[in-house]
């Protein structure tokens, strides 16, 4: 029996969207399962960084990246699932366009910032915690 491909798929800043899609496949779902083996998924189970630290570099068949990379831990998350994996796709509109979270850029970066993370009713923010001012990810090969 060969092995089964394995998958990883990590949520950064995204709409929903794409774990909605997932979700539709309904009882089809089955048959993913059946066909890959989902080494990382943290959205719909409990796995850790450090589980993803402990797979050795390029054991993961492919890593599905959606949403915006928009924290710090976003970016390192991807540059780690980047080594772990032989590829990376950027699955959904807010990954390869930026979708929903993308339009924040239409306003002022300080308003959108309060606003998420020390204004909505029900953000829990007591440190008042803000994202770091810019995130460049560079991607490398893998190789």
């Amino acid at each position: 029996m060969t092995e089964k491909p394995k998958v990883a798929w990590y949520w950064c800043a995204s709409c929903g969207g794409c774990e909605e899609s997932f979700v539709d496949l309904a009882e089809r779902l089955l048959k993913v399962f059946e066909a890959v083996d989902i080494v990382f998924c943290p959205v719909a189970m409990d796995f850790k960084r450090e589980d993803v630290e402990k797979l050795p570099d390029g054991s993961i068949t492919v890593a599905l990246i959606n949403g915006g990379i928009s924290l710090k831990e976003h970016e390192e998350m991807v540059k780690l699932l980047r080594r772990k994996s032989k590829i990376v796709i950027a699955y959904g509109a807010c990954s390869a366009w930026g979708g929903i979270p993308g339009l924040a850029n239409l306003y002022d970066r300080n308003e959108v910032l309060e606003r998420k993370y020390l204004e909505v009713p029900t953000v829990e923010n007591p440190k008042e915690v803000m994202p770091t001012k810019k995130t460049i990810v560079n991607i490398p090969e893998a190789g």
